[in-house]
């Protein structure tokens, strides 16, 4: 049983030397024709590797009348009937050299644009290993701060404890200076008291 792998797929085409046929294709499938005068567009040989889509198939000028087969991996895919034609071969070679000018044209347009996305890529290229080292000095500048933030973590933390042994330090000695001023006034008051008991028992006397 032959797969359906083309809308075309057994039809008897016709056409003649110097047409282009459109062979679509619905599955993955190796195409090849019976006959070397037919080629395909896309690589300009007779035989070609093809997926989903459409195909353009040449018939040569130099293709002899009679029927033509496509195959696809080895099944016939389509038959083409190549009528007698009597070309015009001087009318011929001159749609064919205004056919290789448009192509030599397109190439160097192509060709342009591959050195212009050369140079950009060049220029993209250059760019990332900018950032990469940019990236590294960057990776280095974060470890260095981070060291030196936990440093000043660890010295924050030192001084908060030290801070607090000195708070403490001071209340204690605001503690004993006022037990040293009580007693002080009370060591005062005493001898003030003495001192007045005496002078008033020596007016007595």
């Amino acid at each position: 049983m032959i797969p359906i792998i083309a809308l075309i797929a057994l039809l008897t085409l016709q056409a003649s030397p110097g047409d282009i046929l459109s062979i679509n294709v619905t599955d993955v499938a190796m195409l090849t024709v019976s006959d070397e005068c037919m080629y395909f567009v896309d690589n300009l040989q007779p035989s070609i590797n093809a997926t989903p889509g459409e195909y353009a198939l040449k018939i040569g000028i130099n293709c002899t009348p009679g029927l033509k087969e496509v195959y696809a991996n080895g099944e016939v895919l389509a038959r083409i009937e190549v009528n007698e034609t009597s070309i015009d071969y001087q009318s011929y070679a001159a749609k064919l050299e205004k056919e290789n000018l448009a192509l030599e044209k397109e190439v160097k347009s192509l060709e342009e644009k591959l050195k212009e996305l050369k140079s950009q890529l060049e220029d993209l290229q250059r760019n990332a290993k900018m950032l990469q080292i940019q990236n590294e000095m960057q990776k280095q500048q974060i470890e260095e701060l981070e060291k030196e933030l936990e440093g000043a973590s660890l010295k924050l933390q030192k001084k908060t404890g030290d801070l607090e042994k000195l708070r403490q330090e001071l209340e204690e000695l605001n503690r004993q200076s006022s037990l040293y001023k009580t007693a002080t006034f009370f060591m005062v008051s005493l001898f003030v008291g003495s001192f007045v008991a005496l002078v008033f028992v020596s007016r007595k006397e």
